[in-house]
């Protein structure tokens, strides 16, 4: 085809971007009838020429280089008529008595152009769209090859997607594992703490006893004679109660605090050792389901790390014992690893 399309597609584009309506005669003088009908008649042959550029390599040339000759033809007097429109409505010619009938005349020569225009480029139109019947079957290759790759691409990311998901369950058994190595650090390194402070507070406790049963014994068999002078005696029983007092005070202070300790060493040595529990669980489940993997995690540390009831405190009084900071953790970590997810 040695037709230059494109000029011809720039010349169509003036001719559809020209303004014609001429606004300031008014509505019953303008001309808004014949700009319609042109812009139609442009939008006729943009569609016709986007059929040649897409399959006119396939049409018959002969009636190809007419077809797009005749529309050379068409927009050349289409303009002529725009032209002549443009010339009518200038001053001197809109006053005059002839001017509605030269109107009049002018949007029927548009008109009968713009109807005209599908006889004269029926011929090259049809053997257009023949081209394109003809095409189709490559068009539908096309496509089909179009969405493969779109196919390919689906699949390239759900790959990535895959990865990013592993990823993402690494890095969560990752902060688990590390969440639990420094709990069991910490709950190691309390529960030797509180193992000394119980054995301390129990020699504490020892010291007491002895000191009490020195002074009773100091009461029982060294009672001196009461019925001498009576403010000595009150002196002196008011020494020996004083005397049996402080290590009374004495061995139930470190009583309790010997409880507490001895309470809290079994609670830290329980949940270390329910940890290395929890690492049996973590390995025995799969990893295919993530949600279902952390809210079987979460169970299990509901479960495992309950504190025991040791009997050596009163579980209504120990609200800071109550509060378990493993299930805790691994709240957290679920949570997070299901907002990620």
């Amino acid at each position: 085809m040695n037709v230059d399309l494109e000029a011809i597609r720039n010349s169509l584009g003036d001719l559809a971007a020209r303004d014609i309506t001429h606004n300031e005669l008014g509505e019953l003088s303008g001309f808004h009838e014949a700009e319609k009908l042109e812009k139609d008649f442009a939008n006729f042959l943009e569609e016709l020429l986007d059929l040649a550029s897409e399959y006119g390599q396939r049409a018959d040339q002969v009636i190809l280089e007419k077809g797009i000759s005749t529309v050379e033809t068409q927009i050349n007097q289409m303009r002529g008529r725009c032209d002549e429109i443009d010339k009518l409505v200038a001053e001197e010619n809109v006053h005059k008595e002839n001017f509605p009938d030269q109107r009049k005349q002018q949007i029927e020569g548009v008109r009968t152009q713009r109807t005209n225009i599908h006889t004269a480029l029926s011929e090259v139109k049809s053997a257009l769209r023949v081209a394109r019947l003809e095409a189709l079957p490559e068009d539908q290759q096309k496509y089909q090859e179009f969405m493969n790759e779109i196919e390919k691409h689906a699949l390239k990311v759900q790959e990535h997607v895959g990865a990013a998901e592993k990823a993402l369950s690494t890095l969560q058994d990752r902060m688990i594992k590390q969440g639990i190595e420094e709990l069991e650090g910490t709950f190691a390194f309390l529960r030797g703490r509180h193992a000394t402070r119980e054995r301390w507070w129990f020699v504490a406790f020892l010291l007491a006893s002895a000191a009490f049963i020195v002074a009773v014994g100091d009461l029982v068999f060294f009672s001196p004679n009461l019925a001498e002078k009576i403010p000595e005696t009150i002196a002196l029983v008011f020494r020996r109660v004083l005397m049996i007092s402080v290590p009374a005070i004495a061995m139930k202070f470190c009583s309790s605090k010997y409880n507490l300790e001895r309470n809290l060493h079994i609670v830290y040595d329980h949940r270390e050792t329910v940890l290395q529990q929890y690492k049996l669980f973590e390995e025995a489940i799969s990893d295919q389901d993530r949600e279902a993997k952390n809210q079987f995690r979460l169970e299990i540390a509901r479960y495992v790390f309950a504190d025991p009831t040791t009997g050596y405190i009163d579980a209504s009084k120990g609200g800071e014992l109550n509060i378990n900071p493993v299930v805790g953790t691994f709240e957290r970590v679920a949570s997070a690893g299901a907002g990620g997810a």
